[in-house]
């Protein structure tokens, strides 16, 4: 596949052809890459995928790490960081431009670890320290059990979890480290010596749960292999998830998929205890059951008898007695309150009678003079005086125009 020159082309290339003929070039067998640049413009987005610029002095190129493959970017990568991927070049043929689709990102430098960490890993070999004849045999019953992690991590809890469950008598000692980062080699190597020296455990189980292959690099200090090669005390390795493997793995007595998986080998041998503790428990019911048995038929039999059901007798006519009272008093109370009750409405319709608004609905009308005194006789107004009358829906204000006394 090639581009066409103008002097071998029948007709002129359209933009879509063009597009679609530079693709075809560039998707050919030399489409995966290897790069080292510098980041630019690094984006998480929400979605989980990644994207980001990789720059050099002169020139960049746009680059995108799909969610699939976002796990591969390192945790603390940065703006600016020097790194090199492996990638395809994809040519999007609508917009006219290509990117580079990440399969793997590194800091640049990582290749370089990973050949001393392959040099460190063929040098113990070489000196014996992963011989399967040098490893001792785990032991068939633990009965005190030395982790070596770090006491906020899940590793532990998840072996207590395990323990519990199926072997609580286990002894169970947490020896503190950090298990990631610079300074976690030199508690590691400490706590294997603390261990040796002062722990009288039958087995330790050394690791932590699972993390990037930077959190887990502590793992392939060669100090720490040595430490966990020359424990007197045998060791399971336990780091990371099932498909992490590091150096420590190869030296240690027995390497387990993950901190449960080391739990559930040390418990193994316990199941049968467990399994003789569940039939002692039943048998023990059974001699519990028998032994109140004979005073349970003897307690049936009293229930029975004559005497005992007399004493049922006198206290159920005990109870049917207080409840013919109960509902006596209840039936006494009932009349007291419907006769205050009706006592209650009969007061009430004669204070309605007597309400001056009740003889007002019946066309009367309070009057009342000038100074607002209520007038009950022809002496309490004058002749010309104004006088206001008070009626059921308002009041009319008039004037005396003359005035008659009836007496």
């Amino acid at each position: 596949m090639r581009l066409i020159p103008p002097s071998e082309a029948d007709v002129p290339y359209t933009v879509s052809g063009l597009n679609r003929t530079i693709a075809e070039i560039i998707s050919g067998d030399n489409a995966i890459v290897w790069v080292e640049a510098e980041i630019s413009g690094l984006k998480r987005h929400s979605s989980g995928h990644c994207y980001l610029t990789l720059i050099d002095q002169s020139s960049q190129i746009p680059a995108v790490l799909w969610k699939s493959y976002a796990s591969e970017l390192p945790r603390d990568i940065r703006e600016g960081d020097r790194v090199q991927v492996i990638a395809t070049v994809k040519v999007y043929e609508r917009g006219g431009y290509y990117q580079l689709d990440i399969r793997k990102i590194m800091r640049s430098g990582d290749g370089d670890r990973l050949l001393k960490l392959e040099q460190l890993k063929q040098k113990l070999f070489a000196e014996g320290l992963f011989e399967e004849s040098r490893k001792r045999p785990i032991p068939e019953r633990v009965n005190r059990l030395a982790v070596i992690t770090a006491e906020t991590g899940a590793a532990f809890y998840d072996i207590c979890n395990v323990v519990s469950r199926n072997a609580p008598q286990i002894d169970l000692m947490l020896v503190n480290a950090k298990v990631q980062g610079d300074d976690a080699p030199a508690t590691l190597v400490k706590a294997l010596d603390q261990v040796n020296r002062y722990g009288n455990v039958d087995l330790i189980i050394f690791g932590r749960g699972g993390g990037s292959a930077e959190d887990l690099f502590c793992f392939n200090d060669e100090s720490v292999v040595r430490a966990v090669a020359g424990s007197k005390i045998p060791v399971i390795s336990a780091v990371g998830h099932e498909i992490d493997v590091s150096l420590c793995d190869f030296a240690a007595d027995l390497r387990a998929a993950t901190p449960s998986a080391a739990a559930e080998i040390v418990v193994s041998t316990h199941i049968g205890d467990k399994s003789r503790i569940e039939e002692l428990e039943r048998r023990f019911k059974m001699l519990v059951l028998g032994r109140i048995a004979e005073p349970f038929r003897r307690y049936r039999r009293a229930k029975r008898s004559y005497l005992f059901q007399q004493v049922i007798n006198r206290v159920v006519d005990s109870r049917m007695a207080v409840d013919s009272a109960q509902t006596r008093i209840n039936r006494s109370i009932e009349t007291v309150v419907k006769t205050v009750r009706q006592q209650v409405v009969n007061s009430s319709e004669k204070l309605h009678n007597l309400s001056p608004l009740t003889l007002l609905s019946r066309g009367y009308g309070v009057v009342s003079n000038a100074k607002g005194k209520q007038v009950s006789s022809v002496d309490d107004v004058e002749l010309f005086e104004d006088i206001s009358v008070r009626l059921k829906d308002g009041i009319v204000k008039a004037n005396v125009v003359g005035k008659e006394s009836l007496a």
